[in-house]
This record gives C-alpha cells, sequence and structure tokens, in this order.
C-alpha cells in the first residue's frame, strides 16, 4: 500500500462531534504508524532496482499524512480540545503538541527537499544519510502520533460513561508497502 492509495476520508469539519474528530486522527495515527513501521524494518531502503517509485511513495506520505494530517490537526482537532479539555493540564499538553508540530513540518520539508535532490543523482553516502534522516524522522513522527492519541483517546473518553480510560495506544506492526 503506497500512500497514494490509502483512501483518505473527508476531512473532519468543525462541526463534528469531539469523539468523531479524534477517532477520524486516531485512525490516521494508525496509518502513519503502520507505514513507518515498515519503513523502520527496511534495511536498504533504496537499495532497489525501484528506488524512484520508493522516493516517491515516501514524498507523498510527507504531503498527504505529515502536513495535511497536521494541518487537519490544527483546524479541527487541536482547537476542540483546547475547547473541551478538562484541566489546565490536558490543554497545556494541546499547546505542547501544536508545538511539537513546528519542527516536524520542518524536518518533513528538508526530507522532500533531499528525496528531490537525491533523486537527480547522488553517491552511496548521501543515500545512506537520507536513510538515517527518514529512519529518524519516522521514529520522531511515531512517538508525536502515540502522545497525541493518548491525549485523544482521554479526551474522547471523558465525554463518555466509561470508567477508566483504554491504555496506552502502541504502533501496529503491519506490512505496508512502499511502491
Amino acid at each position: 500500500m503506497t500512500p497514494k492509495s490509502k483512501q483518505r476520508k473527508p476531512r473532519a469539519s468543525s462541526a463534528r462531534q469531539p469523539f468523531e474528530v479524534f477517532q477520524q486522527a486516531i485512525s490516521e495515527h494508525r496509518f502513519i504508524s503502520e507505514y513507518s513501521a515498515n519503513v523502520q524494518r527496511t534495511t536498504a531502503l533504496f537499495n532497489e532496482k525501484r528506488f524512484t517509485s520508493k522516493i516517491a511513495a515516501l514524498k507523498s506520505f510527507l504531503t498527504q499524512n505529515v502536513v495535511e494530517h497536521f494541518h487537519f490537526e490544527e483546524e479541527s482537532v487541536f482547537p476542540q480540545l483546547q475547547t473541551e479539555a478538562q484541566t489546565a493540564a490536558t490543554r497545556q499538553v494541546v499547546a505542547e503538541l501544536l508545538d511539537e508540530h513546528k519542527p516536524l513540518l520542518a524536518a518533513a520539508r528538508r526530507l522532500h527537499r533531499k528525496l528531490d535532490q537525491v533523486s537527480t543523482g547522488a553517491d552511496a553516502h548521501a543515500w545512506t544519510r537520507l536513510e538515517q534522516a527518514i529512519h529518524k524522522f519516522l521514529k520522531t513522527l511515531q512517538e508525536h502520533a502515540l502522545k497525541e492519541d493518548n491525549i485523544f483517546l482521554a479526551e474522547k473518553y471523558a465525554h463518555r460513561s466509561v470508567p477508566a480510560a483504554p491504555p496506552a495506544v502502541k504502533p501496529l506492526d503491519a506490512t505496508v508497502h512502499l511502491r
């Protein structure tokens, strides 16, 4: 599955219930986690004849599943969280998560540029550095998504009559092909 083949749901509007918005964000995080886990398991990301298709898939992933996803969260999820938050501590965590978007977006844009540069020709050392940068970025992105999921789930269940919040969401270990 490539990012392009993922059927994207229409973006949530601010008129939707917090439960639905949080559920959509968590669902998108699951895809990010699956994709990232697959890339992290790959030991030689660009060591094949079809590396150009992998570059295109990674660039698409960065655009659709990082940049667009962050915009969705900033426009629909975080405002609802700030409004519905039960405590000042939750509002502070939401502000911190929003602050984390800035360096992650900058890193995604840098990776996108690096992918453009190496596709026009690069030596083995440049490929290795790029692969390391991708792995580091995806690890950080997964950690960020897990933090968000923990907040989304806590708030989602705060709006329902559930005795306790569920355990923290863990990344799925599923195969997502980079084609």
